[in-house]
């Protein structure tokens, strides 16, 4: 194996969210969702992120690490097999250690055996697996009528409590933690791509039963649901069914000519998406290793 020499290292800044993305390569991974995973309040950039370049300047490495739980980690495919990913791991896994995390996970693209290879390589163990599903729209789809007694409307300014506290109550099972709403908010209502326009609320009464939140990303076809969510007492009724309808709905409305989700294996909600005709279009892997 021949190794990168004179390799640079530096944390990361806001600055440098458009060179990441070039990085990372991936269609569906956006500007937006860079932007906004730097800015998040749990991570300090100057303690969490790594930057790696040559001598000539060109970013070939690059990882952060999120609440010593998350890391993710990306190497320039021309650099690849010369022990950067190595050095990138060992980066997020001292940092988890000194932040007093016991385990540490990271999410990989399916369409790269060699991440997961190197993972596995080093003691991470499989745990789940994470599908994007799509929809095309060639035509306007047909909405049903809400379910019996909720009323329906957009996203308002000032909604953002009440919709995070139903988010964090819906997955409180499949998650390890809950997100405190300035995390939640800059991850999703607070983005610059955000979409209230595109979003919808479910209630019964006053109460909030149910959400679908939409981004409207740049440079695509395809509309984003970003969160659907149900409480708990109201599952069963087809209230998750008619906001995901809606959503087809609107985002054709809005000139889109398709709809895309990702969904989680522990939620058990991919045969909720394939009901609803949308297929998988790509995968990843969540690998986990105890510290």
């Amino acid at each position: 194996m021949t190794r990168v020499p004179d390799l640079s290292t530096r944390p990361a800044t806001l600055a440098d969210a458009a060179a990441i993305h070039r990085l990372i390569g991936k269609p569906f991974v956006s500007l937006d969702t860079v932007s906004s995973d730097l800015a998040r309040p749990a991570i300090d950039l100057a303690r969490d992120t790594l930057l790696t370049h040559t001598p000539d300047g060109e970013l070939v490495g690059w990882a952060w690490v999120h609440l010593g739980r998350r890391a993710e980690a990306h190497v320039h495919a021309a650099h690849r097999g010369r022990g950067l990913g190595s050095r990138l791991l060992a980066f997020t896994e001292a940092n988890a250690r000194a932040a007093g995390s016991d385990r540490l996970g990271q999410n990989v693209d399916d369409a790269d055996p060699a991440a997961a290879q190197l993972l596995t390589a080093h003691g991470y163990q499989l745990k789940a697996t994470s599908w994007l599903l799509h929809l095309a729209l060639p035509d306007e789809p047909a909405v049903p009528d809400p379910p019996a007694g909720l009323s329906v409307r957009a996203y308002r300014d000032g909604d953002g409590p009440a919709v995070h506290e139903l988010v964090e109550d819906s997955f409180a099972a499949f998650r390890s933690r809950r997100r405190d709403y300035a995390e939640w908010a800059q991850h999703i209502v607070q983005r610059a791509t955000f979409a209230p326009h595109l979003s919808c609320l479910a209630f019964d009464g006053e109460r909030l039963v149910g959400v679908q939140l939409s981004l409207d990303l740049p440079d695509t076809s395809q509309g984003h649901i970003a969160e659907l969510a149900v409480h708990s007492d109201y599952r069963g009724r087809d209230v998750g069914a008619f906001l995901l309808r809606q959503a087809f709905s609107d985002v054709y409305r809005h000139g889109r000519r398709g709809c895309e989700v990702w969904t989680h294996s522990d939620t058990g909600a991919l045969g909720f998406y394939q009901r609803a005709g949308m297929s998988v279009t790509r995968s990843g892997s969540h690998y986990s290793k105890a510290l």
